[in-house]
Formats: structure tokens, C-alpha cells, sequence
């Protein structure tokens, strides 16, 4: 637990079924930032990402002075790492600066080492970005770097005969698309994440292409939705090629330039798999800001504000989202408290959800084969099955709640993918988080909604990566 979370008075969320103790960080934030409104003296403390293009993506809040009061030094430093973290998954970038107070900067510095309290965000952050060195380095709050966010507009592009196809941690689904309209969709469940050579996921990608092109008389534009991170078609990261090193580690990363090669003359592009879970929201509400929130293998998020996608990288699964005494850890981060534990397949490890003892789904099971049994005692009206889509909506709820702290206050939010997909399991988890918001959070307004068609559920990214090229631009 925090030290000085009791000076902030904040409940548990003690409606939720399988942790009736968890406290959110949108909780603490929220209420830490009510002291900080009140507080008569304040001190500045900001963070600037650097981009691979060289520019800066800022971020600013305000914090109590040191000494303010007891309990409220330990306080500050937990709430300045949870945001530190979250703006570094949600940007992305090759390193950064943060300016402050040094008692701050100074312990964020020493988080941002190898060894240090983030060593997983850095080691991921630097393969990423190819920079070793990454760290996070002290300066004046006023040598900060300004802000220069990029933005820009995708999807929506429905002409002709397309092909959309998604790619997770634990299937791959194609669609067949003419002029808008569904002809054909499947789907396959793959060992991407267990596999390591890279030409498994080659033929297995490719082979889901090749069968929804069967169902076209000919393919003027691929569009795809993939995990993890991507730039220009290049794989930063992924769940699924995590593993794989070496001369191989290479092939994997250029997967889907590889996939391009083999329908020459056809536009071709790849989003990450928030980013077309945020278009196919903006598309079926009609809307022109929307959060969307992929439940996979991990949780993926995407930002569209104002007509427009940005170029942060929205990696939903590594920041905070509970900070209560029963976090459920990341196997892959081994981050206590993680978002990906309870808005994933991931959601049946947590402690909360062994305890009930379900039928059928043992500890030792792998995670997709948990969610799919799961899903059919929960279809089936099983009680405790139910229990893990109310908590899971009541989790999402708070982060839901955090998103609205940190993505300029955007109220809609779209949620797809495995975790949503039953009738009965998909409806609880968005009544409990409706109610959720209402109970901890009613002066925010946010709208939450999920597609009504369980096809639209697990296929709407495909569905959706379809529209992300322009044929008649690429043509011309």
C-alpha cells in the first residue's frame, strides 16, 4: 500500500466482487489533485518525451511542496511516478527530461536506470527505440523542451475491394470488405507468442489473407491492426515477437513489410491495434474524439481527438491502474497493480478470480484457453463466472476514469476485443462499469459503449483496418 493514501480519505471499491479492497489510481489522482486546488503554495513539475523525429511531447502538473504536511512527501512521490510512467506508455519515445523540484527529479532519474525501480520501461523503451542509454534526465523546469504533438487523420476509407485483418497475441481474424460492407470474415487461434521463428508468423498472417482474398475479385488496399507498437509497418515491439532474438528478431520486426512484398502495387498499412479500436468507435458513434480500449491478450488503447489519430503509442498494459493491497502483478513487466492484469485475458490470474474455484479452468491453464472456458460458463449464467465480467467492468470503470484525467478530458470510450465478446458476459461488464463511473466518478460524464453484434466485438478491428489506406491517393 501508498504511505499517506489515509490523509486523502479515499473508499475502496468495495462493490467489486473479487477485490473489494482495490484502490484506483484515478482515485488518488483525483483526490490529490482536489489538495493540490486548495493548497496556497505549489510547486511545477513536467516531463518532455522525446519523439523519433526529434520533437518533444510535454507533459505538466502541479504537487505539493516537500514538507507539506505528514505523510504528503511519500504521497506526492507515488503519484508523480504513476503519472511519469503513464505519460511514457502513452507517448513513447527515445528518452526524456523532467524539471522540478530535485527531491522529485532526482528519484525519477533513479528510477530510469538500468536495475533501477523501472527497469523493465527502460530496457523495453530503449530496444524499442533502438537507444541504450534511455533514461529520463534532471534539468530545470524551465529548460524543458516545448511541446509538439503531431496529429494527423486515418480510416474512413471505404471504397472498392479491401481486406482488414488483426493480429493478437492469441489469434489472428481477416475481413473481406466491398465498398464498406462485410462479405466474409474468420478467424484462427495461432501460438504467435510461443513460436520463435518468425517464419511461422509469416505463413500464418499471410495464409489469413489469402483465404479472405478468396472471397474478392480482386484487393485494392490491406489495411492492418496489430499488438504492440508500430511505425510506418515496422514492429517497435510485441507480445508476439518478444521472444525471438537475434538475426530473427529482425525478420519478425519487418513481418509486415515482408507481407507487403507479396502483393505488390496494393497499398498496404498497419496501425496499432488501439488506434483501430479508437477509429472503429469514432465510426460506429459517428463522434470526432473518442478513447478506445482493446481487451486481448493485453490492453491496447488509441487516441482520436478532433477528427485526428495521434503519434503516441497509447500501450495501455504497463501503467497503474490499481494501487489497492491485492494488485495483480504483469508476468511480463512484473508490474504490481498493472492495467493489462484486469483488461485482459490476464484478468483470470488474479488472486480475486482463482479464489472462486471455477470449474474447469485450473491455475496452470494457458490464459486464452481460461478466458474462452470462462466466457462459456459466464454465457452459460454460471454465478461466480459472472463475477469476473462485473469486476472486470468495475475496473475498467477506474480506468476509464484515468483516461479522462489524461487524455484531455474525451468522454466516449469504445471497448472490443476477446474479453467483451459473450452476449450475457459482454452486457454485465459494461452495466458494472456504467455503475462504477456513477458510484466514484459522476462528475466526469464519461460514456462508455461496446458494439451491439458479438461479430462486430471480436472482428470490428479487422473490419475497421480495412478503411485505414487511401487506394485512390496511393493510386495516384
Amino acid at each position: 500500500m501508498i504511505k499517506g493514501l489515509e490523509e486523502l480519505g479515499i473508499k475502496p471499491d468495495a462493490n467489486n466482487p473479487i477485490d473489494p479492497e482495490m484502490i484506483s489510481w484515478a482515485q488518488i489522482h483525483d483526490a490529490y489533485q482536489n489538495v493540490v486546488a486548495n493548497a496556497k503554495n505549489t510547486d511545477n513539475i513536467g516531463l518532455a518525451v522525446e519523439r523519433p523525429n526529434g520533437t518533444f511531447s510535454r507533459y505538466d502538473m502541479q504537487v505539493l511542496p516537500q514538507g507539506y504536511g505528514k505523510g504528503f512527501d511519500e504521497l506526492t512521490t507515488a503519484v508523480v511516478r504513476d503519472a511519469i510512467k503513464f505519460v511514457l506508455w502513452q507517448r513513447g519515445g527515445r528518452g526524456g527530461q523532467i524539471g522540478g523540484p530535485a527531491w522529485l527529479t532526482d528519484q525519477i532519474d533513479n528510477d530510469y536506470q538500468i536495475d533501477g525501480r523501472n527497469d523493465f520501461d527502460v530496457t523495453f523503451m530503449g530496444n524499442a527505440y533502438s537507444n541504450p542509454n534511455f533514461g529520463i534526465t534532471p534539468v530545470r523546469f524551465t529548460e524543458l523542451p516545448e511541446g509538439h504533438e503531431n496529429r494527423f487523420q486515418a480510416g474512413g476509407h471505404w471504397d472498392g475491394y479491401r481486406i482488414g485483418f488483426d493480429v493478437g497475441g492469441s489469434d489472428v481474424k481477416g475481413a473481406a470488405v466491398i465498398n464498406g460492407e462485410v462479405v466474409f470474415s474468420h478467424e484462427e487461434k495461432w501460438d504467435g507468442k510461443t513460436v520463435l521463428d518468425p517464419q511461422y508468423h509469416l505463413n500464418h498472417i499471410s495464409k489469413i489473407i489469402r483465404k479472405v482474398a478468396e472471397h474478392l475479385p480482386q484487393v485494392d488496399g490491406i489495411g492492418g491492426s496489430t499488438a504492440g507498437m508500430v511505425d510506418e509497418n515496422f514492429i517497435l515491439e510485441a507480445s508476439f515477437i518478444k521472444s525471438i532474438t537475434g538475426e530473427d528478431r529482425n525478420t519478425a520486426r519487418n513481418l509486415y513489410n515482408l507481407i507487403s512484398e507479396q502483393y505488390p502495387g496494393v497499398p498496404f498499412t498497419v496501425f496499432n491495434d488501439g488506434e483501430v479500436t479508437a477509429l472503429a468507435g469514432a465510426h460506429f458513434l459517428g463522434v470526432d474524439s473518442l478513447i478506445g480500449t482493446a481487451f486481448g491478450t493485453n490492453t491496447a488503447k488509441g487516441f482520436y481527438v478532433n477528427g485526428c489519430l495521434t503519434d503516441w503509442i497509447n500501450e495501455g498494459s504497463f501503467w497503474g491502474l490499481d494501487a489497492g493491497p491485492n494488485q495483480g502483478a504483469d508476468p511480463w513487466s512484473e508490474y504490481q497493480g498493472a492495467a493489462c492484469a484486469y483488461l485482459s485475458q490476464k484478468i483470470y490470474n488474479l488472486e480475486g478470480v482463482q479464489a472462486l474455484g471455477l470449474n474447469g479452468i485450473p491455475n496452470d491453464m494457458d490464459d486464452k484457453e481460461k478466458l474462452a472456458r470462462g466466457m462459456e460458463l459466464a454465457e452459460a449464467g454460471n454465478p461466480d463466472a459472472l463475477k469476473v465480467y462485473e469486476a472486470a467492468g468495475r475496473f475498467f470503470a477506474h480506468e476509464a476514469a484515468r483516461n479522462w484525467q489524461m487524455y484531455e478530458h474525451v468522454l466516449d470510450h469504445m471497448v472490443l476485443g476477446r474479453l467483451t465478446d459473450g452476449d450475457t458476459a459482454g452486457q454485465v461488464l459494461l452495466d458494472a462499469a456504467k455503475a462504477t463511473l456513477d458510484e466514484f466518478f459522476p462528475e466526469y460524464g464519461v460514456r462508455i459503449h461496446m458494439p451491439e453484434s458479438t461479430q462486430m466485438k471480436r472482428h470490428g478491428q479487422a473490419y475497421v483496418a480495412a478503411s485505414l489506406v487511401d487506394i485512390n491517393e496511393d493510386a495516384a
